[in-house]
């Protein structure tokens, strides 16, 4: 099976005027041996996050093309090793950085007054062609998607921090020790491929309406929204377009304002018949929640009426 891979990292019109620029950093690959993907999103808050988001998934990334085939090559690694040998990999990242800024000394924790500055997300997957298995972590929001040929799963959804709007950093997996990379482990023979994507395309993807309980509920609404799908088929025809289509598509509709990162592998096409299944739930559903609100104009019209006749009496 010949695998294809595409990324891309789109400034957000929030953020146009802010000289970091795109604080979103993206990354994909495949070769004989596996496929990768990461996408990490530099936090808003931060002066530096840009340039942590770029290293952390560049440093993730050189390690599953290094070290981690060593690893593999004898099946041996567990879901917790993996786990502090990420957590190393992007704490070694930010304290090279702040090396490199030639600031105040580290602490005994290996970290300054910079430490914070680099905030950012991550996600990744990397899919061993040899064993079909497919490792992932994530710390923060975003989602993580594997692809059927009838479907999808969400291998990893969105987190929060401590607050509703509040999401989890890099910088705090590594000086907590709240478990907040979410290691998974999981056989890969089902998946033709995969996405993720920072919170920006999560938000313009994701079905609206759905209340947080019902969002990653497994039923008959899928919380994804369809145009993923058929983006994901058309990036196996030409993974070029895919930078061209979160710009015109998202960022210049205002479908989303905030800096979009997408990264694709895959290797094989969703069925059409899953994809016109998919599409026809949503319309049923916007046509039914339309419905909704013609029905609750028509109530709270009687209730006007009828309070004033009471008032008039």
């Amino acid at each position: 099976m010949n695998w294809i891979s595409s990324h891309a990292m789109v400034l957000g019109n929030k953020y146009k005027n802010d000289p970091r620029k795109c604080q979103d950093y993206a990354i994909s690959w495949n070769d004989e041996y596996g496929a990768f993907i990461a996408v990490c999103d530099g936090a808003g808050s931060a002066s530096k996050s840009h340039i942590g988001a770029k290293r952390i998934a560049e440093d993730v990334s050189n390690y599953f093309k290094k070290d981690f085939k060593l690893r593999i090559a004898k099946n041996t690694i567990s879901s917790y090793e993996l786990n502090h040998s990420i957590i190393n990999v992007c704490k070694n990242a930010i304290k090279n950085l702040i090396m490199t800024e030639n600031t105040a000394p580290l602490d005994d924790a290996g970290k300054n007054n910079l430490f914070f500055s680099y905030d950012t997300t991550l996600i990744f997957l990397y899919h061993d062609k040899s064993y079909h298995t497919c490792y992932s972590g994530h710390i923060g929001d975003g989602m993580l998607i594997g692809i059927k040929r009838d479907g999808f799963d969400i291998i990893s959804k969105p987190s929060n921090g401590g607050a509703s709007n509040l999401t989890d950093f890099v910088t705090t997996a590594i000086t907590t020790n709240k478990d907040l990379l979410r290691m998974s482990i999981i056989p890969g023979n089902e998946y033709i491929g995969y996405v993720c994507f920072s919170d920006g395309p999560e938000d313009a993807y994701r079905i609206k309406g759905l209340k947080n309980e019902e969002y990653y509920k497994d039923n008959n609404m899928p919380p994804i929204r369809y145009d993923l799908l058929e983006l994901y088929n058309k990036i196996l025809v030409d993974p070029h377009i895919l930078e061209n289509h979160i710009k015109n598509e998202l960022v210049d509709n205002h479908i989303c304002d905030d800096d979009c990162s997408i990264a694709i592998i895959g290797c094989g096409k969703i069925e059409d018949y899953f994809i016109d299944k998919l599409k026809q739930i949503e319309q049923d559903r916007q046509q039914g929640l339309k419905k909704n609100i013609f029905n609750r104009k028509i109530q709270i019209q009687i209730s006007m009426r009828l309070s004033l006749e009471i008032l008039d009496h």
